[in-house]
């Protein structure tokens, strides 16, 4: 069983599309604006619909598999160049989790790998979203890891490169610190869980500004957010918790100018009173049937 976007309960006997052989994991979704087709990823196709979720057509992708769960390469995001060109982005448990691959879905290959191994601290992280446009020509990239580098795609030269180069600081997370604990999966997990080292665990790229949600510790409530303003150089922080109370809802995603949040319906009045209070000019407007709202924080 599944929920629908109009909220009324669905099944097998009620379904959208063309049937059997069409339904899968879902490892990533996409729109591409060159073709008008909403993208499906799946461990082993690109499935694309037309706007109407009428099915067009199906792409092998280059995935491998593995009974003894190594080797592995699925794909977790996808942006596209162009109608047939896309970056591949591989999950986390996938071999190669430190590239990414641009794939030319007119011949369903590998075209070149970007590879962003160099800065690597750790493979864990809450970044939903790795691909920021600030212009025609000029992407940003981060790594969907904890990683020294951010980098930039040059869409018109096709040149990748390192953009900027992230110091943690005296209380933040080294290389070495994740070194030092050997190759035990299970023992690493558990100890970036609970470290009082500070990482950044989501970052958000826009025209102007780099933000940063830190990690620091298993509570939540020691999280903060970093705000790095590219042209002048200054660090702003933010706190996302007061008396244990959420006052500055997570961003995970953002467009040129913007960063966006989602928060619960019982939770607002006391958010827009908090930032109130502390001089933040806000915007809104309530609407009875949503349980949830977006929150659009605009750069000044």
């Amino acid at each position: 069983w599944m929920i629908v976007a109009d909220f009324r309960v669905s099944s097998s006997s009620r379904k959208i599309g063309n049937g059997l052989g069409e339904y899968s994991i879902v490892t990533a979704f996409g729109f591409n604006s060159n073709t008008n087709h909403v993208e499906i990823l799946t461990p082993q196709n690109l499935l694309c619909y037309d706007t109407h979720f009428n099915f067009v057509k199906k792409i092998p992708l280059p995935t491998e598999w593995s009974k003894s769960g190594k080797g592995m390469l699925f794909f977790g995001q996808i942006y596209n160049l162009s109608s047939e060109q896309h970056i591949l982005v591989p999950t986390s448990i996938s071999k190669d989790s430190n590239k990414m691959f641009i794939f030319d879905s007119s011949k369903a290959k590998i075209k070149e790998e970007l590879d962003c191994s160099e800065g690597f601290v750790a493979g864990i992280n809450m970044q939903e979203q790795c691909f920021f446009d600030f212009s025609d020509h000029l992407l940003g990239i981060v790594p969907p890891f904890v990683s020294e580098y951010l980098y930039t795609f040059d869409k018109a030269k096709n040149v990748f490169s390192k953009a900027y180069k992230i110091k943690f600081g005296k209380n933040g997370l080294q290389a070495s610190d994740v070194d030092n604990l050997g190759k035990n999966e299970e023992r690493l997990h558990n100890w970036l869980m609970s470290t009082e080292k500070e990482f950044p665990i989501t970052t958000l790229e826009t025209e102007k500004y780099i933000s940063f949600l830190m990690k620091k510790g298993s509570n939540m409530k020691k999280w903060f957010m970093l705000f790095y303003d590219k042209s002048s150089g200054k660090i702003g922080r933010i706190n996302c918790f007061s008396n244990k109370e959420i006052v500055f809802p997570i961003a995970k995603n953002a467009d040129k100018t913007s960063l966006y949040a989602v928060v619960e319906k019982n939770r607002l009045q006391r958010i827009i009173s908090h930032l109130k209070n502390n001089n933040v000019n806000i915007s809104y407007k309530e609407t009875d049937n949503s349980d949830y709202y977006i929150l659009k924080y605009l750069y000044k």
